[in-house]
């Protein structure tokens, strides 16, 4: 059997649709059935439409993500569509380079502590952009989480107890992030900046009160209180007004050291290893023998150097 339109050609099947036979060149292959070309023409466009579907999309905006979830886990990687009425999202993770691994994380709001947009996964980005999305129309607010964290800023839109999950704008110019998602289930309060203000008094005197038996001075237990919340900078602020009482106390050394590893690990996770290595030398400075921080700060040298070659 010849080929309708090539009758030099061996017909090499026919068309499943009107029985057309045609060569390798004029039938077109589908789902193991064969088309000729005017049948087969729904299917090219249809191919079509998803090719340019699928160029859009790698073309498109990805948004950066670094999700923070409830049981401590932190996760980063690009996500096209995000819609907050949905169970939750997917997440294409990235590795420590800020490259796609192929792994798909999805993430459920149930788990979510808090999502961050970032400008990049390693800290370095243009400065002095603005997007006028994330513009805030709301107050602004201190969010304290369940785990003691807290995060200042404005909220995107007018806060309401009761909502699910909001967004919070950082009040800090030139930050890496754009925005926070809060997951609502995570939080212990939202609260102004003076009604924040008020209660860490209240909560300080009241931690200062429980602990005097313990003989430390004011000074080193507002640093206590601070760490056990883990706002590590702040806690380094009051021991280092008490070491002005007490120079070179061991203790208070130990304490410090121990707040400047916590921030260190944060800055890991992060991805800002510069700032990381800079916290665990300050660790060896004052605990030269802390084998973790040592172990850290050579694996971050290493990582760093391999950077820049």
């Amino acid at each position: 059997m010849r080929c309708a339109y090539h009758i030099m050609r061996d017909a090499v099947g026919y068309c499943c649709v009107c029985g057309e036979f045609g060569c390798g060149d004029c039938l077109k292959e589908h789902e193991g059935k064969h088309y000729c070309h005017r049948h087969y023409q729904p299917f090219a466009e249809a191919e079509a439409r998803e090719k340019r579907r699928t160029d859009f999309k790698r073309r498109a905006h990805r948004q950066r993500l670094v999700a923070h979830l409830q049981d401590g886990n932190v996760f980063r990687g690009y996500c096209y569509h995000l819609d907050l009425e949905e169970p939750g999202f997917r997440l294409d993770l990235v590795d420590g380079d800020g490259e796609l691994t192929g792994e798909v994380r999805p993430i459920s709001f149930s788990e979510l502590k808090a999502l961050f947009y970032v400008r990049s996964f390693d800290g370095k980005f243009e400065k002095g952009h603005e997007s006028d999305e994330w513009r805030p129309e709301g107050g602004e607010a201190v969010v304290q989480f369940r785990d003691g964290e807290t995060i200042e800023g404005f909220t995107l839109r007018p806060y309401h107890e009761g909502q699910p999950r909001f967004y919070v704008i950082p009040g800090k110019p030139n930050t890496n992030d754009i925005s926070v998602l809060v997951e609502a289930s995570a939080v212990e309060g939202v609260y102004t900046p003076q009604e924040f203000k008020q209660r860490q008094k209240a909560a300080l005197t009241a931690y200062v009160h429980e602990h005097a038996h313990t003989g430390f001075s004011r000074e080193e237990l507002g640093g206590d209180f601070h760490f056990t919340a883990h706002r590590y900078h702040r806690a380094i602020q009051y021991y280092n007004v008490a070491l002005e009482h007490a120079p070179n106390e061991p203790r208070l050394l130990k304490k410090i050291a121990s707040a400047e590893y916590n921030i260190g690990v944060q800055h890991i996770r992060n991805h800002e290893y510069s700032l990381a290595l800079r916290c665990m030398e300050t660790v060896l400075r004052l605990a030269p023998d802390n084998g973790k921080a040592r172990q850290k700060a050579q694996k971050l040298r290493e990582r760093l150097h391999a950077a820049k070659h």
